[in-house]
């Protein structure tokens, strides 16, 4: 399973645990957060653990038991640029989602982002 370290993680390490997405109705603001008022179409939230704590279980009760990398995406296809072949397992099943709180599976495999 792959890690995150370093930086301001200090000595720990975090595994992976998984990727949740946020969008919206529209392509101009879908993602939870934005960065300078600049809102994006969608966001994707790689959630890790900390290993210190020995199991996921432990770790949601320490301020420091889970970290959160966020990916902010832009809609391009639509304005002219291409879309990115890279992200297609993955764009290519959203049309699957069809109500709140529903899922899919994607296989996995190493996207580029």
């Amino acid at each position: 399973m792959p890690i995150m370290r370093g930086g301001p993680l200090k000595e720990d390490e975090f595994q992976f645990m998984n990727i949740q997405f946020r969008w919206g109705p529209s392509n101009c603001r879908g993602a939870e957060h934005s960065v300078d008022n600049i809102w994006y179409s969608m966001e994707a939230q790689v959630m890790h653990w900390n290993t210190r704590y020995g199991s996921i279980e432990k770790c949601y009760d320490k301020p420091d038991g889970i970290a959160i990398l966020s990916y902010l995406m832009q809609v391009v296809g639509c304005s002219g640029l291409p879309d990115n072949p890279a992200l297609a397992p993955i764009t290519d099943k959203l049309a699957e989602i069809k109500r709140t709180d529903s899922s899919v599976n994607i296989r996995p495999g190493n996207p580029t982002m």
